[in-house]
């Protein structure tokens, strides 16, 4: 199936069980997930995300478009402060 296709009918209540699968370990029914199937679900959570998520306060999340959204807090220098070398 094209990415596309999958992505579009993709609701948000299929991307948020695979999210939790992925997280988990597990589907819903209790069996476990293989590595391949681990690997596919977080691809698809990671392109519907990127493709249809909603642009939050999370550091260094790309908005629709490619736009990079850095919300990190930059630290901050206090000019007030010195800082003295000690010499044994």
């Amino acid at each position: 199936m094209d990415l596309n296709k999958l992505l579009s009918s993709m609701t948000q209540r299929v991307r948020d069980n695979l999210s939790t699968a992925v997280e988990i370990g597990r589907w819903s029914d209790g069996n476990a997930l293989t590595e391949e199937q681990k690997a596919t679900c977080l691809r698809a959570v990671i392109a519907w995300d990127a493709t249809y998520g909603e642009v939050t306060d999370e550091p260094f999340k790309m908005q629709k478009g490619g736009v990079f959204n850095n919300k990190a807090v930059k630290p901050q220098i206090n000019s007030d402060v010195t800082i003295i070398k000690t010499v044994k």
